[in-house]
């Protein structure tokens, strides 16, 4: 599983240049590198997804996965502590 991951992961990086200001390429990205366990990149791709984010929604949640205190984001399937 976790190859089928790096495999999208680079699939991901592949159309980035292209889609580098769209938010969901980041929080997609994120993601990808939380589960293939690169917690501190997720960080940073989350980081770049809430500052292109304008829905207040949408920024709600990134921040949410952004806010744990460990300094991790925070897995979807995680509860907050």
């Amino acid at each position: 599983m976790k190859y089928v991951l790096m495999f999208c992961s680079d699939e991901v990086d592949a159309v980035a240049r292209e889609l580098d200001r769209y938010h969901l390429l980041h929080a997609t990205r994120a993601q990808l590198l939380l589960e293939i366990g690169a917690p501190g990149a997720a960080r940073d791709a989350e980081a770049r997804a809430l500052s292109l984010a304008r829905n207040p929604a949408e920024r709600w949640i990134l921040a949410e996965r952004l806010g744990d205190d460990s300094g991790r984001v925070r897995s979807r399937s995680t509860p907050a502590p």
